[in-house]
């Protein structure tokens, strides 16, 4: 008896190859938040702040938090690191 593509038996659940959370994902969502700070000669980020918000405020406290525990390169003027203001954008790839 052919079978139709379009439809899954249980027998195709059962199968140890088969993955069914793989075909209940969504596509990924992405998320951007872009941050403002400055970063001391000593490469510290100080005076992180959210610029534009992903829309999920606990998404955005969790990519401060972790973006405070990075250590970008100072801006070097003259062979010496300065203090600098910078932005960035962060992205993140979630699934639903």
């Amino acid at each position: 008896m052919p079978r139709s593509r379009d439809f899954e038996t249980l027998s195709d659940w059962s199968r140890p190859t088969a993955n069914p959370v793989r075909r209940v994902r969504a596509d990924p969502v992405t998320s951007r938040v872009t941050l403002a700070f400055t970063v001391t000669p000593r490469g510290e980020p100080t005076a992180v702040r959210v610029v534009e918000s992903s829309g999920d405020k606990g998404l955005d406290q969790i990519t401060v938090a972790a973006f405070q525990q990075r250590r970008p390169k100072p801006a070097i003027v003259n062979g010496v690191a300065v203090k600098s203001e910078r932005t960035w954008v962060v992205s993140s790839r979630r699934r639903l």
